[in-house]
């Protein structure tokens, strides 16, 4: 891991079973400068600790910790873009259609609330019925479409995937 800039002064390291942690304490970041982020929702702290571990001055700095801490008053229209560095990933699911359908949704979201779903997972394209990617993984769109689709009573019916099985 590279080493953060930590501009607000709230790396702490923890020892347990004779191993050292290296962790942002959020609680001393807002003494030093975070103002209010105690009231951020859980999901946003996230994104801010993990800002705080990787800021290095060029991808992820100072002014970028800062618009994650005032999402609280602006909702994230001041329009800065963070550089989230996820340290790992969980799905549920082993064939990713929940991600990619959860992507899908995502720009669907963007779109609905006046964004431009262009500047989200440029590969990742929005597909509904009458339209097809334009780039992306094979398959994107009949996906998305699938996960999207009703069944005749309204309820969302299940993605229809085919999985190939080890011999």
């Amino acid at each position: 891991m590279s080493k953060s800039l930590d501009s607000f002064k709230c790396r702490r390291t923890l020892t347990a079973g004779g191993v050292d942690y290296v962790y942002f304490d959020l609680a001393e970041a807002e003494k030093n400068g975070l103002t209010g982020i105690a009231q951020l929702p859980y999901s946003m702290k996230v994104l801010l600790e993990n800002l705080l571990r990787n800021e290095d001055g060029r991808s992820v700095t100072k002014d970028s910790i800062q618009a994650v801490a005032a999402w609280l008053s602006d909702k994230g229209t001041a329009g800065v873009e963070i550089a989230y560095r996820p340290a790992r990933v969980l799905m549920q699911d082993f064939t990713g259609v929940p991600a990619v359908v959860d992507l899908a949704a995502m720009r669907d979201g963007i779109k609905a609330l006046g964004g431009d779903p262009e500047r989200s997972i440029r590969w990742c394209r929005s597909t509904s019925s009458s339209t097809t990617p334009s780039d992306g993984p094979p398959g994107l769109a009949a996906v998305a479409r699938s996960a999207r689709s009703a069944t005749a009573d309204g309820r969302p019916s299940a993605p229809r995937v085919a999985t190939a099985r080890q011999s």
